[in-house]
């Protein structure tokens, strides 16, 4: 058997968000910005990352940090 042919149920995106992959790439991204909304300069004590498009079936870590 292939191991590489076996689908993995994918985590739904809640469960995504509250993955050390996700987790970590987000604080990556706060650093990067200064923990400011590139959007409005806020510097908030808790600034969320989000994507700007979603791609169906892409792990929330998937996407570039653009």
């Amino acid at each position: 058997m292939d191991i590489t042919k076996i689908k993995v149920p994918k985590k739904r995106y809640e469960q995504q968000l509250d993955d050390t992959r996700w987790k970590l790439k987000a604080e990556n991204i706060r650093i990067r910005d200064k923990r400011k909304c590139r959007l409005c300069g806020a510097n908030k004590t808790q600034l969320d990352v989000h994507h700007i498009r979603y791609i169906n079936g892409r792990e929330a870590w998937d996407y570039d940090d653009g």
